[in-house]
């Protein structure tokens, strides 16, 4: 399930020509989550998986986020 996941997220951010992603699929006895990209290109820091982010939609299949807070 995790690479298929992973294979998804990075075909989606190839699509869209997304800097950066991130996704969780859940069970009720599993979790996976897997994220790819940086948060700024300038630092290149890389995304991690506990990194909060504010939310702007969450009725939609896919969430847009903003990753870096200036």
């Amino acid at each position: 399930m995790q690479e298929s996941l992973e294979d998804a997220l990075v075909s989606w951010m190839e699509r869209y020509e997304a800097l950066n992603a991130a996704a969780m699929a859940t069970t009720p006895d599993w979790t996976w989550p897997t994220q790819k990209g940086v948060t700024d290109l300038e630092s290149q820091e890389l995304l991690e998986p506990d990194m909060v982010w504010p939310l702007r939609s969450v009725t939609k299949s896919v969430v847009v986020i903003r990753s870096h807070v200036d």
